[in-house]
């Protein structure tokens, strides 16, 4: 399950509906595995005010509840009504795993690379789905760390596991990246779209500091003509500065705090001017919540010392 819809309006996140009601608390039963029970509430806010998300949302339900037919109705409903751009993370999305052994899943899958062929308004539509590939990769067992988390599944072992298993992925990627990426350069925008472009920044994000560092200059060039995007940019300088033992300059970076017990944000140097540098890349202030903006994960943010 993933909040795939971000509402750009800061009255819309506090003014509590019916709705989001029904969708805390099946979001609670799926965290409990009480599937049967948080399927009755996606169908009551699906039915009295249908959307994408819930659409996506009703579809994974019927997924976990193993209900198959129902789940792929949903999903091709969602797929035919929603932009490219939020597609990518149907084919890693852990809660639909109950389906891939069912042959309607490669047809799934085929009108995904469809859509890509036929809407990517980029140069390179090839690479475009080449790159598209990498991500559900590096996104695959990250969703699947994720979702166990989330139910209280994981101990120590199974954790290590699941992260030895991602950085072998992690490991392949940049072996297919870096080819590419001297061959063609980095992949714009206009070469492979929004999401490819941000492909390319995962799997160099989850590199080691000395490739974040050789590309940083180059992501920073091309956020400047908009051939990447400045959040990008922020992401990964903040990602160097932490790991160097240095203060973040954009508040992107947070860690658990194993004293709280909270989650909370790496130290900003200056962060009374965060917002500022954060408004000078177009990047909403730090105390909108997560539900505005994605980059900051801790909400409200508590700024580590």
């Amino acid at each position: 399950m993933k909040n795939l819809f971000l509402s750009f309006s800061v009255i819309l996140f506090v003014s509590y509906s019916l709705h989001a009601q029904f969708l805390t608390r099946a979001d609670s039963l799926e965290l409990k595995g009480e599937y049967a029970e948080a399927l009755k509430l996606r169908l009551k806010s699906y039915k009295e005010s249908p959307n994408p998300e819930r659409t996506y949302n009703l579809a994974c339900c019927y997924a976990l509840n193993k209900k198959g037919d129902s789940a792929f109705y949903f999903i091709y409903q969602f797929i035919d009504t929603v932009q490219l751009d939020q597609l990518n993370w149907v084919l890693s999305d852990k809660d639909l795993e109950p389906l891939h052994t069912d042959l309607k899943w490669n047809d799934i899958k085929y009108k995904l690379d469809e859509r890509v062929k036929n809407e990517c308004k980029c140069s390179n539509k090839a690479l475009a789905l080449e790159l598209r590939d990498m991500k559900i990769e590096d996104q695959r067992y990250r969703s699947y760390t994720q979702f166990t988390v989330k139910r209280q599944e994981l101990d120590y072992t199974e954790t290590v596991s699941l992260l030895k298993i991602q950085a072998t992925y992690d490991s392949i990627n940049q072996v297919k990246l870096l080819p590419i990426l001297d061959k063609v350069g980095w992949p714009t925008i206009s070469m492979v779209g929004t999401d490819g472009s941000e492909t390319a920044f995962l799997i160099i994000q989850h590199a080691n500091i000395e490739l974040q560092k050789k590309y940083l200059p180059v992501i920073k060039k091309l956020a400047k003509i908009k051939e990447v995007t400045w959040n990008d940019y922020a992401l990964m300088k903040d990602r160097i500065l932490v790991m160097e033992d240095k203060k973040q300059i954009y508040g992107t970076q947070s860690r658990f705090n194993s004293t709280t017990g909270e989650l909370e944000l790496f130290p900003i140097k200056h962060a009374k001017r965060v917002d500022k540098r954060r408004k000078k890349i177009g990047l909403y202030p730090i105390l909108v919540p997560y539900e505005i903006q994605p980059d900051v994960f801790v909400y409200p943010p508590k700024i580590g010392k």
